[in-house]
């Protein structure tokens, strides 16, 4: 087995098994743990897959069993997610944990230069279509994302694919502790709401800033709030609930690139009734190919 030989000793007994029911183990690695879960790659000789696996607290309870849960529940109620990422929960006495079908692909901003040139302008409108498409295939059927981050797209050789989908919410299936996504790139009313009342609720609006936000990042190498890194979060909150926005530093990055800057511009427009309000009407703000 590849990877860390010690990973499957670590992993519970009940996971074993059921990974081993679909065939011999020939790969498994840990790729990360935050937040009550364990996220695994495990490879048996018939698939790949990514295991989110809810980590177990000193009195045997899941700790986060229930988002995991939750996110077996969005991605089984989006047809094209469903399609995609063929999740299957596993609840057990002993656990929680979610399989989803391994999606090969890179990094989607890992290869944003900053500050961008003019020759640039073509490859970075062509990201932006390209993970506004895979946006819109939520906004198109009424759910909002929550958590757009640079590493929740990946670029496939059929285009982009949006990922972590814990915190996404529709009518039917509010979330009503959302606390925000990554600060860095929370809506402005986003943040207004969860200062003013603890939570908030996502909306495509709110996703096509945070978007915007994703880039404005990539291209810069800062974070679009004026704010210090070293702020607390509420304070970064604060910040962002009042629109305190460094665009100036995004239109000094973007100088070569005027057609792209305008186009994050009106992403990030402070008030959402400014801003293209999915992301199938920000799609059409883009270049005609």
């Amino acid at each position: 087995m590849s990877g860390n030989p010690d990973v499957l000793e670590q992993i519970p007994a009940w996971l074993r098994h059921h990974l081993g029911r679909q065939g011999a183990i020939i790969r498994l690695e840990q790729l990360s743990s935050r937040r009550g879960v364990t996220t695994l790659l495990t490879e048996t000789d018939n698939a790949k897959q990514l295991v989110k696996l809810a980590e177990m607290t000193t009195d045997g309870a899941a700790a986060n069993g229930a988002g995991v849960a939750r996110e077996a529940a969005v991605l089984s109620s989006v047809d094209a997610l469903r399609r995609r990422f063929e999740p299957a929960l596993v609840e057990t006495p002993e656990g929680v944990a979610l399989l989803e079908a391994w999606i090969d692909g890179t990094l989607a901003f890992r290869d944003v230069k900053t500050p961008a040139t003019a020759d640039d302008e073509p490859a970075l409108i062509d990201l932006l279509r390209l993970t506004l498409g895979e946006l819109a295939v939520l906004h198109q059927v009424g759910w909002a994302h929550g958590d757009l981050q640079p590493l929740h797209f990946l670029v496939t050789g059929g285009g982009a694919v949006l990922l972590d989908y814990g915190v996404a919410q529709s009518v039917e299936m509010p979330m009503e502790d959302y606390r925000g996504g990554m600060v860095h790139f929370n809506a402005p009313e986003v943040a207004a709401d969860i200062v003013a009342t603890g939570t908030a609720t996502a909306s495509p609006a709110s996703d096509v800033f945070a978007l915007g936000s994703v880039f404005a990042f990539a291209v810069t190498g800062k974070v679009l709030g004026a704010y210090k890194m070293s702020a607390p979060w509420a304070e970064k909150l604060a910040v962002l609930a009042q629109g305190q926005l460094r665009t100036d530093l995004l239109r000094e990055a973007l100088a070569e690139v005027p057609t792209l800057s305008s186009i994050l511009l009106a992403l990030l427009a402070v008030d959402p009734a400014e801003r293209p309000g999915d992301a199938s009407a920000a799609l059409r703000l883009l270049p005609v190919v």
